[in-house]
């Protein structure tokens, strides 16, 4: 995913600032800053509900006043949501969080991944409920009011590992060329054959 962002980031010319939800980066697992993927001088606000690495600010996404201000502090042009949702166990409506976050500036960027095929990976801090199909998290995101999200799946169509779903601001087309440059990316980029397809 990493190196998928990367990638999309510089292809998609994808701008800051930026507002990753789930920030918290688990001991020895550094290299999964998504800070990295951004240049230096990119506004950046890690939010999670636990203190630690990569947590600017310890905030709960359903804590409403608390996210509003964030909302108008930061005014985020992309917001990350990576791999967060299948351990909230109302997943609904942390789906609409994220939609009303889209649809007060429709003109950022949204990216939400979740698997489908994960063994358990809940700890002592967090739990782990959902396994979401590609056709899944695309209806969570129409139901949640973000309208014609592109639907991505990791290396196998009918039990991929990973969904992710990418809205691009409203005015602008989808950018088709920065996407098959980004998967041609990865696949090449790892030892192991990565390949992303488009369900949708």
């Amino acid at each position: 995913m990493i190196d998928f962002i990367r990638n999309f980031v510089w292809f998609a010319n994808v701008k800051g600032p930026v507002l990753e939800i789930g920030s918290y980066i688990e001991i020895n697992q550094g290299h999964l800053d998504l800070r990295r993927v951004f240049s230096a001088d990119t506004k950046y606000l890690g939010i999670d509900v636990l203190e630690g690495p990569g947590v600017d600010r310890k905030v709960d996404m359903f804590d409403a006043e608390e996210m509003s201000k964030i909302m108008c502090e930061l005014t985020p042009k992309t917001v990350m949501c990576l791999y967060v949702i299948e351990h909230v166990w109302k997943i609904n409506e942390a789906a609409a969080i994220l939609g009303n976050m889209w649809k007060k500036d429709p003109e950022s960027w949204l990216f939400v991944a979740t698997h489908q095929n994960q063994p358990y990976h809940g700890t002592d801090h967090y739990g782990d409920f959902w396994r979401l199909t590609a056709p899944g998290l695309g209806r969570l995101m129409d139901e949640s009011g973000v309208p014609d999200a592109k639907v991505f799946v990791l290396n196998d169509t009918s039990n991929p590992c990973d969904v992710f779903a990418i809205r691009q601001p409203l005015s602008m087309s989808w950018p088709g060329e920065a996407m098959t440059k980004t998967v041609q990316a990865v696949a090449i980029s790892n030892y192991h054959p990565m390949h992303w397809e488009q369900y949708r």
